[in-house]
């Protein structure tokens, strides 16, 4: 009867470490990224005391832009962004190179959870990033993301063809809200022809990559322009 009794006791003891002995859940991919710069106060320019003009340069533009795109790159790229590039910069009207890295987020299998922490954590232009993610993905939380950065009546240094200038953020998100950002930037996914693997790889018809697009010199001159 004692050795039963003990038995039994082994046997729930056993049973009970499976049942509540869970393993841990794992971070996200995108967790162990951080935010390495702050963009409050960023503008277009600035004028110093002594009177001459100073154009600030988006810390992002430093990072080393490797082809194929990973999504750890994209998420660093767009969660530290200062500037709203769209998919229409300088006088080609090229691409930016966020507008090409939201393609890399949205094709990931748990996109909604990447764009909602996004939202969460970025400044505020990869907060507008995240809103055109989340405008065909997940429209309820769109909306309601948008209502509340709608809110703070702000404004973000943004692109406008070749100038960069401060825009209203209540500009960008009707642009948003209307469906034409989305669209456009979806656009630009169409001629990426490589297809990411989960961010780690890509198909072997890779286009081939430019360079890094960070602004040209002669950007400055077309903030003097768009300031004057």
């Amino acid at each position: 009867m004692g050795r039963m009794s003990l038995s039994r006791a082994i046997i729930i003891t056993v049973v009970s470490a499976a049942v509540f002995s869970r393993p841990a859940t794992a971070a996200p991919w995108y967790a162990s990224i951080e935010r390495f710069q702050d963009c409050a106060g960023y503008a277009p320019f600035l004028v110093k005391s002594d009177g001459t003009i100073e154009f600030p340069v988006d810390q992002v533009d430093r990072i080393d832009v490797a082809f194929p795109y990973s999504r750890e790159l994209a998420f660093n790229v767009i969660l530290n962004s200062c500037e709203f590039r769209n998919q229409a910069v300088g006088p080609e009207g090229t691409p930016s190179l966020q507008v090409e890295l939201l393609n890399v987020l949205w094709r990931q299998p748990d996109h909604v959870l990447v764009l909602k922490n996004l939202y969460r954590r970025a400044n505020l232009a990869g907060k507008l990033y995240a809103l055109v993610g989340l405008y065909d993905t997940h429209p309820q939380e769109f909306a309601r993301l948008a209502r509340k950065l709608k809110r703070t009546q702000g404004s973000v240094v943004a692109n406008n063809g070749c100038y960069f200038s401060s825009v209203a953020i209540a500009d960008i998100l009707t642009e948003i809200e209307n469906g034409s950002l989305t669209a456009a930037f979806r656009k630009v996914g169409a001629y990426m022809t490589w297809h990411p693997d989960n961010g780690h790889g890509s198909s072997a018809n890779n286009r081939l990559k430019l360079p890094a697009r960070g602004r040209p010199v002669a950007d400055g001159r077309r903030r003097t322009r768009a300031a004057a």
